[in-house]
């Protein structure tokens, strides 16, 4: 009798540390499961973050935030090319944002109103890209079924927006809203964003 109480103790002690363990890989994955967007009635999930920006000529230009549910496997990233970059073949959606800053070295908290028209300036939000319906191939993009930029050239410009930027230690809290001629994009980002080294 005693040897078996001391393996159903064994047996439990095992699986309550299986679970610990398991607990812990999952939130170590720098994964937030609760950043998304929402567009035309579709939630798209964007749980990893990443961070790259200029440093070289001191005016705060080019903070970017990579938001996906994939994982960018470009380092450095280029920042003026979405495509040069390599991503994980289960990306299908990523939204960039290239924001203004007063800091070379992380962007300041507070709201940024989309404005295109002064790349070097400091507060605004100067450029946004947004694509889903992703198919990867080589780690390089194939292929999408929407895409919509800060530009006339897209079948859906962005024409105004905003994104605000908090932060508590080394965690962000990103809200944004984007309009288009047709259609509202809404979306949230809570956690980490990975460095990355800017390339361009």
């Amino acid at each position: 009798m005693k040897k078996t109480q001391q393996l159903i103790i064994i047996i439990f002690s095992i699986g309550l540390f299986t679970s610990s363990c398991s607990s812990d890989d999952s939130n170590n994955s720098g994964q937030n499961t609760n950043s998304t967007f929402t567009l035309n009635g579709f939630e798209y999930a964007t749980p990893n973050g990443y961070f790259t920006h200029q440093s070289n000529d001191g005016t705060g230009y080019k903070n970017l935030i990579i938001l996906t549910n994939g994982v960018v496997l470009s380092d450095p990233f280029d920042a003026d090319t979405l495509n040069a970059n390599e991503f994980s073949s289960n990306t299908s959606n990523i939204i960039v944002f290239t924001i203004n800053s007063s800091s070379t070295n992380e962007i300041t908290e507070g709201t940024y109103i989309l404005d295109n028209t002064n790349h070097d300036g400091i507060g605004n939000l100067y450029w946004t890209t947004l694509i889903t319906g992703i198919t990867i191939q080589n780690n390089l993009i194939d292929s999408y079924n929407y895409e919509s930029y800060t530009s006339n050239n897209s079948s859906n410009p962005i024409v105004t927006g905003s994104i605000t930027i908090a932060k508590n230690q080394n965690n962000y809290e990103i809200t944004y809203i984007l309009n288009q001629n047709n259609a509202v994009i809404n979306g949230s980002f809570s956690g980490l964003l990975s460095d990355l080294e800017y390339s361009e």
